[in-house]
């Protein structure tokens, strides 16, 4: 498998939000390289979790509001993993997802 082209990625960047990826078999879920890119900036992460964490963090870092790819999946974590206090109304998707993981704050 051809390795991840991070030039080619950071030139063709042009949003301010993270993005993740990864190279790797999606079949097993094994990833051999895992990448958190930013505008001008690759940083190599050891595995998806520490990606997911770095990329989430860096919303409230680099004050950047979710992207609409990522907006449900980012609620989520911000509403019942971490328990931010969100100035957005809460998804009614996100607020079932987590009354049915049990995270829910309702």
């Amino acid at each position: 498998m051809p390795e991840i082209d991070i030039p080619k990625l950071t030139a063709n960047k042009t949003t301010p939000q993270p993005e993740i990826v990864v190279k790797g078999s999606t079949l097993d879920l094994v990833f051999e390289e895992v990448i958190v890119l930013f505008p001008g900036k690759v940083v190599i992460c050891t595995n998806i979790l520490e990606a997911v964490d770095l990329a989430f963090k860096s919303f409230y870092v680099f004050n950047v509001k979710f992207g609409s790819a990522s907006f449900s999946a980012c609620q989520y974590l911000d509403y019942s993993i971490f328990s931010m206090k969100t100035t957005d109304t809460v998804l009614t998707t996100v607020r079932e997802l987590a009354a049915f993981t049990g995270q829910s704050q309702i």
